[in-house]
C-alpha cells in the first residue's frame, strides 16, 4: 500500500517560494523504481520520472525546480532541475537520471518517494506532486525453489495457514474445482496466515509460484 513520505512531505515545503504566477506541477510516473516490481539486491538505478505543468501559468527556460527522493524512512535526496526548455502548461517532462542510485541493501518491501516542486513559482496544489512506489528486493542466494519439501498449507477456521521460505516472493492463487480462480496473493513473509473465511464450502487448489518460476500446488477444503 502507497503512502506519502511524512519527512518528504515537510521537507519539500521548505525550499520552493512564492511569486504572483501559479503553476501546478504533477508527478506522474516512477520507472525505474516501477511499482510492484521485483529488484535484486546489489541492483542500482537510473532513476526515471515523469512530471507534467496543468497551469494556469507557463514555466520557461531557466527556470528550477527541486526533485527530492527518498527509501523508506532513509534521509532524503535530491538535486535542483534546470529547465532545458519552456515547460507549458499541460507540457510534460520525461526525465533519466544518468547517475545510477543504489537500491536499499535489506531484502524485503520497499517504498521510494519523488517528489517535483517549483522553487520560484506559487505551487496550485501541493497534493500531487509527490508519487511513490513500492517494489520488493530479494536476495538470489538465499532464493529457494517451491516445493511440497518448502511449503506447509493448511486450511483451519476461515484461513490458509502457510509456511514458507524466507525472504523471497511468492505468488498464491486460489482456484476452484471449475478451475475459476477466486484468490490471488502475494507472500513474502515466513508465515502467512491468509483469510479465505469468504469462500463458500468445497474443495479448492492453492497453487504457490516462487520467484524463480517453479509451481507447487495443494488442495484444501473449506467446511
Amino acid at each position: 500500500m502507497k503512502q506519502f513520505s511524512l519527512t518528504l512531505l515537510l521537507a519539500v515545503f521548505t525550499v520552493f517560494g512564492a511569486s504572483a504566477q501559479t503553476v501546478d506541477i504533477i508527478v506522474t510516473e516512477i520507472d525505474p523504481p516501477a511499482d510492484s516490481a521485483v529488484y535484486t539486491i546489489g541492483d542500482s538505478i537510473n532513476l526515471s520520472f515523469t512530471f507534467f505543468n496543468v497551469g494556469p501559468d507557463s514555466m520557461n527556460t531557466g527556470d528550477t525546480l527541486n526533485v527530492l527522493y527518498q527509501f523508506d524512512t532513509d534521509p532524503i535526496a535530491g538535486f535542483v532541475y534546470l529547465l532545458q526548455s519552456p515547460l507549458s502548461v499541460n507540457g510534460g517532462i520525461q526525465l533519466t537520471l544518468n547517475n545510477k542510485i543504489a537500491l536499499p541493501s535489506v531484502p524485503g518491501p520497499h517504498t521510494f518517494c519523488l517528489s517535483v516542486f517549483p522553487r520560484v513559482f506559487t505551487e496550485a496544489d501541493s497534493s500531487d506532486n509527490i508519487l511513490c512506489n513500492d517494489f520488493d528486493l530479494i536476495d538470489p542466494v538465499s532464493v529457494t525453489e517451491v516445493s511440497a519439501a518448502t511449503i506447509n498449507a493448511f486450511y483451519a477456521d476461515g484461513a490458509l495457514n502457510v509456511t514458507l521460505p524466507g525472504n523471497q516472493r511468492t505468488e498464491l492463487q486460489v482456484i476452484d474445482i471449475t478451475g475459476r480462480q477466486v484468490a490471488n496473493h502475494t507472500l513474502f513473509n515466513t508465515n502467512e496466515l491468509v483469510n479465505v473465511s469468504d469462500l463458500p464450502q468445497g474443495i479448492y487448489i492453492a497453487t504457490f509460484t516462487g520467484q524463480n518460476g517453479d509451481t507447487f500446488s495443494k488442495k484444501f477444503m473449506v467446511n
